[in-house]
């Protein structure tokens, strides 16, 4: 039973294996960093210049570690005055449960107000193609999270 299992984990993992690079990470039902990993763009970027433009303008991208603990990501800056990629800090996750997943930005120097905690990002997937991100331990309100939801880009 035990060898069965094993190798019905490994035949899922192959199957459902999203390749990022050299990266892969088993796309699992309901995993939230699963649906993650790709391209998207802030909803309102999408209504104001439609999808197309926003999602090559306004995107961020985000790459899944192969173990699940953490998330890189980069994303199109004008900083220099011209559209171009940057890498951005990364994530470690904390814990996933359901549809959203803790994490913890590298390196981020904001703080929550006025205990002083780390700001702590919580994932929650809508679905397959929406996400909002939620500040943890600041009560949560869908709709007003929502203005700030990101819409999956198109594969490239």
């Amino acid at each position: 039973m035990r060898s069965m299992m094993i190798s019905l984990l490994c035949n899922l993992m192959l199957l459902g294996s999203i390749a990022f690079g050299s990266v892969a990470y088993a796309q699992v039902a309901n995993d939230p960093l699963a649906t993650l990993q790709g391209r998207w763009t802030w909803f309102g970027h999408v209504e104001k210049l439609g999808q197309a433009k926003a999602c090559a303008e306004h995107w961020e991208e985000y790459r899944i570690s192969a173990d699940g603990r953490e998330v890189k990501n980069r994303y199109m800056s004008d900083k220099t005055g011209k559209l171009e990629p940057q890498e951005g800090h990364g994530y470690i996750v904390l814990y996933k449960e359901g549809n959203s997943a803790a994490l913890s930005m590298n390196d981020e120097d904001r703080r929550i107000k006025p205990s002083n905690d780390r700001v702590i990002w919580v994932l929650i997937v809508e679905n397959h193609d929406r996400f909002r991100w939620r500040i943890y331990s600041q009560a949560g309100n869908p709709e007003e999270e929502g203005r700030f939801a990101r819409v999956r880009c198109p594969a490239a």
